[in-house]
């Protein structure tokens, strides 16, 4: 009876495996759908809390307008209502849900503010700000020039100035969920990866800090490929490519160069933009490529943005930005993407990359490819990386 008795209590503790695997999803489903707590229902008593800390000493009306909702406005701004509500939090990286009482305020100030100025006060025309009443909340900005945005800014200064005159403004900066997006759209060529083209900032941020990082990529777009600027000298741009593109520092730059059995130092090459994948298939653009090729002390000319030099192979090569094409490269998808084509000529032939690369890749640039056989035939160097 005594071995029965046991055998009954070990069959008590040891579970079957289909028990434990059930038991195994059940957890997993409740760690992946979370769980819910709800805080309500919310009181008239929990928002005038909400709102006296969020604008601690401001006079403040509110009406209940539903069961989750309320409006409310400041006393001396009356005709900006914004709004309490029931909304649902989540948790990272477990969801547990819950919910809570959220505000508005800075963003309907925001936008009260933004239509009160460009109807009474000043312009904002610099901006593209759209949609305003359905809650669309942001300034766009598409520019190519540094003139373009140094006028974007002194409007977007104007407007911060005159409202940090207006009533419960440092509300709105300190919270508003506004962004300022700028893109640089360049010149004639993309302004894309790996030149940093996009930009943001919040209200609460410094303007002139706008100006300055514009004002940089745009020297940066200018100084990789290597166009004439008006902005800038072509000394500024060599300037500013020395500083920013040291091969003894830079990502994407070889560990070494080697010509025969000759090894350059990687300074020689300092002021030029390149970078690859994986240590391999190192590009600069065609501009950078001419620099190389004169540092080199191969036979070139021309223009950084049109040259031909002879390689070190003997064969004549021609570089141009002008050199391109569009092709459709959607091929798999019905929907239709275009895209431009540059190639370079070899004793006037054509020499262009696979279009397939260009549907693998989010590079698709006026680029050379200066590691590989034929470039070190055309260059008559190798560059060598080390995993």
């Amino acid at each position: 009876m005594k071995k029965s008795s046991d055998n009954n209590q070990d069959r008590k503790k040891k579970k079957h495996p289909v028990f434990e695997v059930l038991a195994g999803l059940m957890g997993l489903v409740t760690i992946l759908t979370g769980c819910y707590e709800y805080r309500g229902p919310y009181t008239n008593e929990q928002v005038q809390e909400l709102l006296d800390n969020r604008f601690p000493g401001a006079a403040i009306t509110f009406k209940k307008k539903s069961n989750k909702v309320w409006n409310c406005w400041f006393d001396d701004l009356p005709e900006a209502v914004f709004q309490v509500r029931e909304a649902k939090g989540g948790g990272d990286p477990v969801p547990a849900f819950y919910s809570y009482l959220a505000c508005n305020a800075s963003d309907i100030l925001w936008r009260y503010y933004v239509e009160l100025y460009r109807e009474k006060t000043g312009s904002l025309d610099c901006w593209t700000i759209s949609n305003l009443d359905s809650g669309e909340t942001y300034f766009r900005l598409s520019f190519t020039t540094v003139k373009e945005i140094s006028q974007a800014v002194k409007q977007l200064k104007a407007f911060y100035a005159w409202g940090a005159e207006q009533p419960h403004w440092e509300h709105m900066k300190s919270r508003c969920s506004v962004s300022i997006f700028c893109t640089y759209e360049g010149d004639k060529l993309p302004a894309a990866n790996p030149l940093r083209h996009n930009y943001s900032q919040r209200p609460s941020e410094d303007c002139d800090k706008l100006l300055e990082h514009y004002q940089d990529v745009i020297q940066e777009y200018y100084a990789y490929y290597l166009l004439p600027c008006t902005e800038f000298t072509q000394e500024e741009l060599l300037s500013y490519a020395e500083k920013v593109w040291d091969w003894t520092e830079l990502r994407g730059a070889p560990e070494r160069v080697l010509r025969g059995e000759e090894q350059l130092p990687l300074e020689m090459f300092s002021g030029i933009k390149i970078h690859g994948r994986a240590h391999s298939y190192a590009e600069v653009s065609f501009g950078g490529l001419y620099v190389m090729v004169s540092r080199l002390g191969l036979e070139v000319n021309g223009t950084p943005d049109h040259f031909t030099f002879k390689g070190a192979n003997g064969r004549i090569y021609e570089f141009s930005y002008d050199f391109c094409y569009e092709t459709d490269i959607s091929r798999t998808s019905s929907k239709e993407r275009i895209v431009t084509v540059w190639y370079y000529l070899c004793d006037g032939a054509r020499v262009e990359r696979e279009t397939w690369e260009y549907g693998t890749s989010d590079r698709i640039l006026p680029e050379a490819k200066v590691s590989g056989k034929e470039a070190e035939a055309m260059l008559g160097i190798q560059l060598i990386y080390t995993e």
